[in-house]
């Protein structure tokens, strides 16, 4: 029995996946629907004020400019603030039904629990990854499709914060968009397992489903009680080009994480009896 691939199955093969992929995209449609009602009431003030070469002054900006990395609107909003949900409502609570079903036990039987351990948190964490980087992947293409223009005017530029993060997103436009849906990708995954490892722990769905969801949420009020520094460890800045932040926030958050919920789930699960 190939239970990696069992469980990678059981991961995209099922009605959640589906229906969490289609809502975080519907919040990629619902951010594209408010850039463009932005850029027609500003076409038609700009028109009012006498400007001829309305659409000029548009594509100056490159395909970022229209992308959710860096349009801040409620579309951006809603998905970063529901990712917790989003990633883990595929396969997140797979854990705690194996349980409550005798699958478990059946497996185990067969093939030695650590293997079955260890896939399942692969499962949980690649189908997570995928349920958050994909409607990053379907917003590039679109904006991509919007304003084809791969480099922004000098005179644009100032749209960007001065970092050598962000001066390398203007000279590496196609690599620094790679690098943002691997970062998406590798934290999706990472929240998702916090939901395996909260079944460790709680026989309560909607426990299991909803803390990756309230500890996400959490993190965006812990900088205001604290120091403005913490601003560069929120998902809605080291996600983004909003702040003077960079995505290297989110891989050492994303490997915290799974450092804890990894050996947290490994080890609790590793000494229970199964039989």
């Amino acid at each position: 029995m190939n239970i990696f691939k069992l469980e990678i199955k059981r991961a995209f093969n099922n009605k959640w996946f589906v229906i969490a992929s289609l809502l975080a995209i519907s919040c990629v449609f619902y951010n594209k629907y408010l850039v463009y009602d932005r850029i027609m009431d500003s076409k038609k003030m700009m028109e009012e004020w006498g400007h001829t070469n309305v659409y000029d002054e548009f594509i100056k900006f490159n395909f970022y400019s229209y992308w959710l990395i860096q349009t801040l609107e409620m579309g951006t909003l809603y998905l970063i603030y529901f990712i917790g949900l989003f990633v883990s409502l595929p396969y997140g609570a797979s854990y705690y039904w194996d349980k409550k079903s005798g699958i478990v036990k059946s497996i185990c039987t067969r093939i030695d629990k650590r293997k079955y351990l260890k896939s399942k948190y692969l499962a949980v964490f690649i189908s997570g990854g995928v349920c958050a980087m994909l409607p990053v992947i379907v917003d590039f293409f679109m904006a991509k499709l919007w304003v084809p223009v791969d480099f922004p005017y000098p005179e644009t530029i100032d749209v960007f914060a001065f970092t050598e993060w962000h001066v390398f997103v203007i000279d590496k436009p196609y690599l620094s968009a790679l690098i943002y849906v691997f970062v998406w990708f590798i934290f999706g995954g990472a929240v998702a397992t916090i939901s395996l490892l909260i079944s460790t722990i709680s026989d309560n769905f909607f426990t299991i489903q909803l803390t990756p969801f309230m500890l996400i949420l959490l993190m965006y009020y812990i900088p205001n009680l604290h120091n403005e520094k913490l601003f560069n460890w929120v998902p809605l800045y080291f996600l983004t080009l909003f702040q003077t932040t960079n995505p290297g926030y989110c891989v050492i958050f994303s490997v915290i994480i799974m450092s804890i919920t990894y050996f947290g789930f490994y080890n609790i699960e590793i000494r229970k009896d199964v039989l």
